[in-house]
Parts: structure tokens; C-alpha cells; sequence
């Protein structure tokens, strides 16, 4: 009995929830998944609006997609915010067997910014 809880202690539960690391913002930086996670069968635009929590004013334009070996697929989608490219932001997705296993990038939470550019006297 004593030498089998060890091994009950490294168990998961079926609906293990997702690992997240987010900055000091609390945006997520990155997440990675299991199969056992509901979040794998999340697309990428389901992802930035759950988690992200993405605006109507951010936009994510897919840049490219890798497929560096067979099953696995890697997604990156660039930032615009009111139709502006945001420099440095964007995320990636990685996918396994068509199932969404890791995701990380850079989100800047944009809010009531003026893109239009005016100079003053």
C-alpha cells in the first residue's frame, strides 16, 4: 500500500487544465497542452478571443504556416490593431495531428489608441 501512493500522486485527471505562463500583465505568453485538454481542439481564432481576450479593434492576419514534419503544423499570426500592423506582436500556433499542443507570442493590449497620424504646430 505505502509503495503504491507514490505512483497515485503522478496520476492526471482526464480534464487537466492547460499550463499557462503569463507576463507581469497577466497576458498570456504562452500555453502548452495536452491531449487530455479540451483546449486542444480550440482553433487559433477561438484561443486569441478566450484567452487573449481580443477586442473588435485587434485583428490577427495568419502570416505563414510551416510544416516541418509530417503531422505538425506551425501557424503565426501577426497583430493589427484599427488596421495598423502592431511592431513585434503576433503569435504562434503549433499543431500535432491536427490538435493544437503549444501556443506562445506576444499580445499588446491596445485600448482607445489613435492610429490616425497628426502633427501639431
Amino acid at each position: 500500500m505505502i509503495l503504491a501512493l507514490p505512483l497515485m500522486a503522478y496520476t492526471q485527471p482526464a480534464d487537466k487544465a492547460p499550463i499557462l505562463l503569463r507576463d507581469r500583465k497577466g497576458i498570456i505568453r504562452a500555453m502548452e497542452i495536452t491531449e487530455n485538454d479540451a483546449a486542444s481542439s480550440l482553433s487559433d481564432l477561438a484561443f486569441m478571443k478566450q484567452y487573449l481576450l481580443v477586442t473588435a479593434e485587434d485583428v490577427f492576419v495568419k502570416a505563414r504556416d510551416k510544416q516541418r514534419r509530417a503531422g505538425f503544423i506551425n501557424d503565426h499570426f501577426d497583430q493589427f490593431y484599427k488596421d495598423v500592423k502592431v511592431d513585434g506582436a503576433g503569435y504562434n500556433f503549433h499543431y500535432k495531428g491536427g490538435k493544437m499542443y503549444y501556443t506562445h507570442g506576444h499580445y499588446v493590449k491596445l485600448r482607445n489608441f489613435d492610429v490616425v497620424p497628426a502633427i501639431t504646430p
